[in-house]
């Protein structure tokens, strides 16, 4: 496969983790939780098998790992949040 001027030999899949960086704002958008906080996300995440890190107040980077290929983008982390914050939790006010 050629890249960009490179050239990529893919015969097997990779097992690497992938890191998408995802900013609170956006977070808090998506998910109509006003309460977010990148400290407050890190344990939703572990508790949908996702590992994430404080990357700073208005960031967290999120290490998405092989076995989950549900997660394309980050929408798809914004749902898994709010599954693990619990749907019926979540207020019904338009943001």
């Amino acid at each position: 496969m050629y890249y960009e001027g490179s050239k990529e030999l893919f015969s097997y899949p990779s097992f690497q983790n992938r890191k998408v960086n995802i900013g609170m704002d956006y977070l808090q958008k998506i998910s109509t939780i006003d309460t977010l906080t990148p400290e407050s996300t890190i344990p939703l995440l572990k508790k949908m098998g996702l590992k994430g890190m404080v990357k700073d107040s208005k960031a967290i980077t999120v290490e998405v790992p092989p076995y989950r290929p549900d997660i394309l983008h980050a929408c798809d982390i914004a749902e898994d949040v709010m599954i693990a914050y619990g749907i019926n939790n979540i207020g019904m006010e338009s943001p």
